[in-house]
């Protein structure tokens, strides 16, 4: 199947970038996959290495500069839907269930949305010399014939094994925390917060049950102002 791409609608480097993705989907060969299934066996025979990636709370993917899968851990599974045998190779965007890869014929790496892509462009940093690349982004997919919405804190950085230099993505689920930051429901008065089960509640403990944040306490100049203000150690501590 060949790809096509709008290059009216795309800049020098989309192009170029699209263009590889297409040649990597036009060239592969028995061989290209028999060499990939051969780097993902060192992966598994690494005990070390698959413990190390199944210790991760998140999921974590290895690919390779052209956004196709090498390996993931456990997580990955649960977040994709599938056992591992059944994605190696195949492109991210793919297996994430993109719900603009699945609008297109050609899938992965040939839609109009892809050069905005937080995978890709965290992909494409790391390749150019980005040690560590991170990024807050909203990943749109489509699962079980329903549409998702989920916030993801993406993280990127170079990963060298066997002399193959490879990028190693972390995928941490914030969406909770992002849907926290825009709406808090807050009393205009005492400035409680309302939780789920309709009780009103302070909002560090709020805070602290649903994200972790704790507090350290302070005291404003508003606030000194308004508990001290006409007591004569405080006017006199004011002036000097």
């Amino acid at each position: 199947m060949r790809f096509t791409i709008d290059d009216e609608r795309r800049s020098e480097f989309d192009r170029r970038q699209l263009k590889a993705q297409i040649a990597f989907h036009d060239g592969r060969t028995s061989k290209d996959r028999r060499e990939g299934a051969e780097r993902r066996n060192v992966f598994v025979q690494d005990k070390y290495l698959r413990s190390v990636l199944d210790a991760f709370p998140s999921p974590v993917l290895i690919v390779d500069h052209h956004m196709q899968i090498l390996d993931a851990n456990s997580r990955a599974d649960e977040l994709i839907d599938s056992e591992t045998d059944f994605y190696l190779h195949r492109l991210c965007g793919d297996l994430l269930h993109c719900l603009h890869a699945k609008q297109s014929e050609g899938g992965c790496g040939t839609t109009e949305h892809c050069p905005d892509c937080v995978l890709r462009q965290t992909v494409n940093a790391v390749a150019a010399g980005e040690k560590t690349f991170r990024r807050i982004s909203q990943l749109n997919m489509e699962k079980h014939g329903k549409s998702l919405r989920q916030w993801f804190l993406i993280s990127g950085s170079e990963f060298e094994y066997m002399d193959q230099k490879n990028v190693i993505l972390t995928m941490e689920d914030v969406t909770e925390i992002v849907e926290l930051r825009r709406l808090i429901p807050i009393c205009a008065n005492c400035k409680k917060v309302r939780d789920d089960n309709n009780y009103w509640q302070e909002v560090e403990k709020y805070l602290d049950e649903h994200t972790g944040v704790q507090f350290s306490h302070g005291i404003c100049p508003e606030c000194v102002d308004e508990m001290y203000g006409g007591q004569d150690w405080y006017e006199k501590r004011a002036k000097k």
